[in-house]
């Protein structure tokens, strides 16, 4: 029974040590984000980019502040290469940028941002 359970414990220090391994195998961010756009709609702005090309892409987080340079916050998350900002008071404007995301948690580099009015 002793030996058995050894063998077990083991396998399972292995097992994690395979998990580890692989999980470090990814090291290289996905590529920044290209061709943003923004569309204005009512109370909304619509926001699409250029879909990345990685086969490890988890997805793109949005980011948006009042300021060009700073003040950014994540506002929203994408599975897909676009998405629509709601609840955006019209005619005020803001600025927008999304960074990639890959599965194994690395981020893209942010493009510079890109203006947006509701």
């Amino acid at each position: 029974m002793a030996a058995l359970l050894l063998r077990l414990l083991q396998m399972s220090v292995l097992a994690h040590w395979v998990l580890t391994l692989e999980d470090q195998s990814d090291s290289l961010p996905p590529a920044a984000v290209s061709g943003l756009a923004t569309a204005s709609l009512d109370g909304k702005v619509k926001i699409q980019w250029t879909p990345n090309s990685e086969d490890d892409l988890a997805g793109y987080e949005i980011w948006s502040s009042r300021t060009p340079l700073s003040g950014f916050s994540q506002t929203a998350y994408s599975e897909k290469p676009a998405a629509v900002l709601p609840d955006q008071e019209n005619f005020n404007r803001f600025f927008v940028k999304v960074r990639a995301v890959d599965r194994a948690g690395n981020f893209g580099k942010f493009p510079q941002a890109v203006e947006a009015v509701a």
